[in-house]
């Protein structure tokens, strides 16, 4: 299943290795931006689950455990294929392949975040809010370290 491949425990562990990276490379204002969003986004969702408690649908073709709302499975690969996609923006590659990454990207997302729907493990709002919730992780960590750096460079 894709939902199996595109785990949050499997986008967790490659994105711990992604900021490891990064500080090797000094990428320190990037691997912190990934970090803030990638731990918060898993951290408000976690917590959102637990204070909203939309149980599962219940005929589902398989068998999830836990809370519904928000999708973990549409949250974290939006933080994570977009973040991959900003850091293959700032390659020297020619425009095109940087098209291709995004389109590619996107798609991974709606896949990953719709094979949820349609194995009736999620609601639609599950979804849609997993989504706004990444979107608002990776705007905020992106804010908080363009507010850092410019207080640092002052």
């Amino acid at each position: 299943y894709v939902s199996d491949i595109f785990s949050p425990e499997m986008f967790s562990i490659i994105s711990i290795a992604i900021i490891l990276v990064l500080m090797c490379l000094k990428k320190t204002n990037l691997a912190i931006f990934f970090l803030i969003s990638i731990v918060g986004a898993v951290s408000t969702q976690f917590f959102l689950k637990k204070f909203v408690a939309i149980l599962r649908p219940i005929n589902s073709f398989i068998t999830e455990t836990g809370l519904s709302f928000p999708s973990g499975h549409a949250t974290i690969p939006l933080v994570f294929f977009f973040f991959l996609f900003l850091l293959i923006s700032q390659l020297k590659i020619k425009n095109s392949l940087k098209i291709f990454s995004a389109v590619i990207f996107v798609f991974l997302t709606i896949l990953v975040s719709f094979s949820r729907l349609y194995l009736g493990v999620h609601y639609l709002s599950d979804i849609l809010g997993g989504l706004t919730l990444g979107l608002f992780w990776l705007t905020f960590g992106f804010l908080a370290v363009n507010l850092f750096s410019q207080k640092s460079v002052n």
